[in-house]
């Protein structure tokens, strides 16, 4: 959707039956030979009253197949990432916080997520709004990152926590 708003670097790969739902200008960007596998959703924003989301991927960024990363709130990747299948990107928060209201007229909270250069994304991970992954880090498959992760850690779990650090001289 809005391809002239999808910004391709060079040398880059949208696997079959992928889409990439760009509404805002330049609002999804490829790094150079960086790439979504099949079957992945790639949707910068979806409401045409605040088209504000973006989604960056850095260079030779590679994103598993059925992916779907949300950029409502902005996701940036930083170059060198790879991740597996199934990978889940939310950086939106439905706001709960008044009893008397009905959740879907409370609106959402947009924080933005980051994630560093070099790291390793384990298939099926989720990772939620307001979160930065620092670099060098490697997330085991199966995790639910709801907090900050910083530079050269091993991290796993729901929620995710810190399993070791991981020496690293990128």
């Amino acid at each position: 959707f809005n391809p002239r708003h999808i910004e391709f670097r060079g040398n880059n790969l949208v696997g079959d039956y992928s889409y990439l739902h760009a509404l805002g200008k330049n609002s999804i960007t490829f790094g150079k030979n960086s790439g979504v596998g099949s079957f992945c959703q790639v949707i910068s924003s979806v409401q045409f009253h605040d088209i504000s989301g973006f989604i960056k991927l850095g260079d030779n960024v590679w994103i598993g197949d059925g992916s779907n990363i949300g950029g409502a709130g902005g996701v940036t990747i930083g170059d060198d990432t790879f991740m597996g299948q199934y990978i889940t990107i939310h950086p939106e928060n439905h706001r709960f916080d008044d009893p008397n209201t009905l959740f879907r007229l409370q609106g959402v909270t947009r924080k933005g997520i980051k994630i560093g250069k070099n790291c390793w994304i384990g298939a099926k991970t989720t990772i939620t709004d307001g979160v930065t992954i620092g670099n060098n880090c490697v997330v085991a498959a199966g995790s639910v990152v709801t907090k900050n992760v910083e530079s050269n850690s091993l991290i796993a779990g729901v929620p995710a926590r810190l399993i070791r650090k991981i020496e690293c001289n990128l």
